[in-house]
């Protein structure tokens, strides 16, 4: 996705597209498979914005555009989407590169979202939800504050928390994932049999 000029962003680098390739061709041939066979693709843009400027209202960005646009990437359906940039908060201007490791991981994580998608969205099966509302009541509350986004109710939650222990079990270590992989021991099981990671 090339930067919209109407933000003057920067352009995606080469660095980011070749970390990206690089994690693709990484992936276990049978996770590979099963995307390709999905029909998954995934794109890298600057910011989210560039590739939705109609985010955009008045110049400005409200509060649920603005979380948006500070997210590393997006899946949705099986479109995975890496943003190399966040967006400065108050503004439509997007800040230093992410990491290379931040960008890894949270291609990771949206392509567990892709997966589960390929599996017929399993996070919401009965028993994904079990195991997840289980695992919740069971962290300590301020290991379940600190998780929060991975730890909110219904099928949202288990949604991010099968994506993020998809994302451990490809090899992202940041500290959400190692977060995640301590505390949903009920839910990691799962996550490994429908994966086969």
């Amino acid at each position: 996705i090339p930067a919209n000029r109407l933000f003057n962003h920067p352009n995606v680098t080469r660095e980011t597209e070749e970390t990206v390739r690089t994690a693709v061709r990484k992936l276990p041939s049978h996770i590979y498979r099963l995307l390709e066979n999905g029909g998954v693709t995934i794109s890298i843009g600057p910011n989210i914005i560039d590739k939705w400027p109609d985010m955009v209202k008045n110049g400005r960005l409200d509060a649920a555009a603005e979380s948006l646009a500070r997210e590393g990437g997006r899946c949705y359906d099986r479109d995975v989407h890496v943003w190399e940039r966040s967006i400065v908060r108050g503004t439509l201007n997007t800040g230093s590169l992410n990491s290379q490791d931040e960008i890894r991981n949270a291609l990771h994580h949206e392509i567990g979202h892709a997966i589960d998608d390929c599996q017929g969205i399993y996070s919401a099966t009965d028993e994904a939800l079990r195991c997840h509302q289980d695992d919740v009541k069971q962290m300590d509350p301020v290991v379940r504050s600190r998780l929060s986004y991975y730890t909110q109710d219904g099928k949202k939650g288990a949604s991010e928390a099968c994506a993020e222990l998809t994302s451990y079990l490809l090899g992202s270590r940041d500290n959400d994932s190692i977060a995640c992989f301590q505390n949903f021991k009920r839910l990691l099981p799962l996550v490994k049999r429908k994966t086969s990671l």
